[in-house]
């Protein structure tokens, strides 16, 4: 089962995406850091939809959280802090459009169990989301307003179900069993409808980010820093070109 319409054009950008990223994402595997592609996209869809520009000298090491090691790697090799950008900038293009997806390849297991945790696509991508959203915590909480706090916290906790089966099952313990749904209907039930739930998320963050922006005449667009050359000044702000800033 794939949560996404299938597309060889988005699927290639996927893959040359995931080849860029390999080399970071092995090195996380060394520090005992796990990452993937799956947790990339789910951060970075997390990040896109939010009512906030954030740059990629912030937003990156909230990525490798506070393994500084992976960090470090992520910004000074000028190939993956590319391929990072440019993948922000392909995720921002799809919520701008109102057609965010999940990622081309990912397959959703006809075994409700194996659709959990970090052994699986879906729990991969639940856990950048989570990563990304409570990272955003005070962002959202500044910008939401009343009517759609409640619309915004389901739409949270299904994107966030599969990231893990024990947490979900007491979920469904507390709020949700009293209604007479098992926790293979609810988990059925979200499968299908997380892709509408994806694109309601975003959208949400987008007009509400919208509204800042039409608020403040003078706030840049929400779009990553352009490629930056080893001798332009340094994205940080330091005034250094930066090949003698963050490059090193």
């Amino acid at each position: 089962m794939l949560l996404s319409t299938k597309d060889s054009q988005k699927a290639k950008q996927e893959q040359s995406f995931a080849n860029a990223l390999k080399t970071i994402i092995d090195f996380s595997a060394e520090q005992e850091f796990p990452m993937s592609f799956n947790v990339i996209h789910g951060f970075l869809f997390g990040l896109c939809s939010a009512p906030v520009a954030i740059s990629p000298m912030e937003w990156i090491p909230s990525l490798f959280g506070d393994n500084d090691d992976i960090t470090d790697a992520a910004l000074t090799n000028a190939d993956t802090f590319q391929a990072l950008v440019d993948f922000f900038n392909y995720m921002m293009e799809q919520i701008q459009e109102e057609n965010p997806e999940y990622p081309q390849a990912m397959v959703v297991s006809d075994t409700m169990s194996d659709n959990f945790g970090m052994e699986s696509d879906l729990g991969q991508w639940s856990q950048g989301f989570i990563d990304a959203s409570e990272w955003l915590g005070e962002v959202w909480e500044e910008a939401m307003i009343d009517v759609l706090e409640e619309d915004h916290t389901i739409k949270s906790v299904m994107l966030s179900f599969f990231s893990d089966e024990e947490f979900s099952r007491k979920l469904h313990d507390e709020l949700m069993e009293a209604e007479g749904l098992s926790f293979e209907d609810i988990c059925e039930d979200f499968l299908k409808l997380l892709p509408n739930t994806l694109k309601g998320y975003a959208f949400t963050g987008r007009k509400l980010y919208e509204q800042q922006v039409e608020s403040m005449p003078s706030a840049e667009p929400a779009v990553a820093d352009p490629k930056v050359g080893r001798n332009d000044l340094c994205p940080c702000g330091s005034g250094k070109k930066y090949k003698k800033c963050c490059l090193h």
